[in-house]
């Protein structure tokens, strides 16, 4: 534990779910790091040697580093799962999380959803390009396990919410979107308060050439 302290959060996080056997323990093993991160952020606090502003950095640094590694937990287990696990890691590489609201602004508390929209961008591989058809729906898959990853924590001890209730159009809006159909939608159709959440939007999780593309 000592020597994992020192590396940042999200290399220790991918690197649990590295050595994890299987989902049920990288899970269990993520849920047992935010356990020790959340009780060393608040321990800090009451110690009064940090304020509120670096608790709630903590508190983003840490919920990034377990998107993350959710993200890369999704992608492998569903790329091992495919016909064509060259393929698939091609196509859902290119998924990024972008961080909204308090998460967004790294505003987080100790009981703050973590407001997320997922984009993407369709692969571009010569060889991937006859697949176009296939490429979204796979995408959309990994956003249902990444989001089904976050209830399953809740019973292992770490009560997080991954909320994608910001997203374009709500409950009824569509799991995964292009960062171009997402930029139209926040120009276009998007309510006051949904303005004031897109403000800090930030690429948090994922590909970073689709995140910063977003940005």
């Amino acid at each position: 534990e000592e020597e994992e302290s020192a590396e940042p959060l999200e290399l220790q996080a991918l690197r649990r779910v590295q050595k994890a056997r299987n989902e049920e323990t990288a899970l269990l093993a993520l849920a047992r790091l935010w356990q020790r991160e959340t009780l060393r952020i608040g321990a800090k606090e009451i110690w009064g040697e940090t304020d509120v502003l670096q608790t709630q950095q903590a508190l983003t640094t840490l919920a990034d580093a377990m998107l993350n590694a959710l993200l890369h937990l999704a992608t492998q287990s569903l790329a091992s799962q495919n016909s064509d696990p060259a393929f698939a890691r091609r196509v859902l590489e290119r998924v990024a999380v972008i961080g909204l609201g308090k998460l967004g602004g790294a505003e987080l508390g100790y009981a703050s959803d973590w407001d997320v929209v997922f984009v993407y961008i369709e692969s571009r591989h010569k060889e991937d390009t006859e697949r176009i058809e296939e490429q979204y729906p796979l995408a959309n898959r990994l956003v249902e396990r990444v989001v089904q990853y976050g209830k399953s924590l809740s019973p292992l001890g770490a009560p997080i919410e991954i909320d994608l209730r910001l997203r374009p159009w709500g409950r009824t809006g569509a799991l995964l979107f292009s960062p171009q159909g997402l930029l139209h939608y926040y120009h276009e159709s998007m309510e006051t308060w949904e303005r004031h959440a897109a403000l800090k939007a930030r690429f948090v999780a994922g590909s970073s050439y689709v995140g910063h593309r977003f940005e």
